[in-house]
């Protein structure tokens, strides 16, 4: 059995990043409003506004500054601690929580949001409201496909908005962009374009091993506000291979040359990094017929699945074919010589 019967290719990853430190401007007494979350990261379980309402919405740290409006945050005082902000079940929710608070216009605010707030396997909490850089835990945390059931979490945080008294007509709400702790996993199968257009493959049945799919609790370490690829170092669990198996097809897949995408197949992961030659695929699959079974095949090259990132595999399937060549054509070996005579 040999890896070469299947190639492996990483499609795409798609990582974003957000801009802080904006100003929101207001009249004295204006209520503190939040605006519709705003998806700038990979399509996930949480796709937009109205999933995450659908999961309860989101939930608010916040605080304002007593001394200045500067960097210096050491006299601050919590506004929010963990308040829930719930929106309607609309593409566009209103977003609403109560006691109402409102902007006092002489002070900096920080904000952190973390979702959803329900409905969800596993639960996120702030492990450290009081510390300029919050803290997260994700407790329940799995890796598995892509359903309403997936642990599917996204962060935001907001710092230095204001309340300067410039515009007495406008509403002000602080909006999230809120970006994926897990990663999202894809796949797409196509046939190998070695094969003739009249050969026929059939997929039977296909399996992934060697990743993390273990339930655990993850500590984001840091959370500065500068959103970038959090690295699989600032979760406190190691990811290593738990054993788990995943099914990747339900039913027979007839192939062609193009990709074709495994609709409902995509997964959620936890963080981690995966070591070359370990994340593997087994197959079976018939070829005009002639069953293939178990063929096997490892992705080749190390590959870190990050927070916020989206990967797609594209795996090309088809056995090498049997080929025959002439290497040479020998001359006769000359044994021995001998002389016969007629009489």
């Amino acid at each position: 059995m040999k890896k070469s019967y299947l190639m492996i290719a990483v499609a795409a990853m798609a990582l974003t990043a957000c801009s802080e430190n904006e100003k929101i401007t207001g009249e004295e007494g204006q209520s503190i409003q939040f605006a519709e979350f705003v998806n700038k990261a990979t399509k996930a379980e949480i796709a937009n506004e109205q999933a995450l309402a659908q999961a309860g919405g989101f939930k608010v740290w916040g605080y304002k500054n007593l001394i200045t409006k500067g960097s210096d945050w050491s006299d601050k005082k919590p506004i929010f601690d963990g308040t829930v902000v719930t929106g309607t079940n609309a593409a566009d929710p209103v977003w609403s929580y109560s006691p109402i608070k409102y902007w006092d216009k002489t002070c900096n605010y920080i904000f952190y949001a973390a979702g959803p707030a329900t409905g969800m396997d596993g639960t996120l909490k702030c492990v450290a409201s009081g510390d300029a850089a919050m803290k997260f835990t994700v407790t329940g945390a799995k890796s598995a496909i892509a359903t309403s059931s997936t642990s599917d979490f996204v962060i935001d945080r907001v710092v230095n908005k204001t309340n300067a008294k410039t515009d007495l007509t406008s509403t002000y709400k602080v909006q999230f962009d809120f970006h994926h702790i897990m990663a999202k996993i894809s796949f797409a199968l196509k046939k190998s374009p070695s094969l003739a257009s009249s050969d026929v493959l059939i997929v039977k049945s296909m399996k992934m091993t060697a990743y993390n799919g273990a339930d655990g609790n993850f500590t984001q370490k840091k959370f500065d506000g500068t959103w970038e690829t959090l690295d699989v170092s600032e979760w406190a669990q190691a990811s290593t291979a738990s054993g788990d198996t995943q099914n990747l097809i339900d039913s027979d897949m007839t192939l062609t040359t193009t990709a074709t995408a495994l609709t409902g197949k995509d997964f959620i992961m936890v963080p981690q990094a995966i070591a070359a030659e370990t994340l593997k695929f087994t197959l079976t699959y018939t070829l005009n017929n002639e069953l293939f079974q178990d063929q096997e095949a490892t992705l080749s090259a190390a590959q870190t699945w990050g927070t916020d990132s989206h990967v797609t595999y594209t795996i090309t399937v088809g056995p090498q074919a049997i080929l025959f060549d002439v290497h040479s054509v020998c001359g006769f070996d000359v044994i021995a010589s001998g002389d016969v005579t007629v009489n």
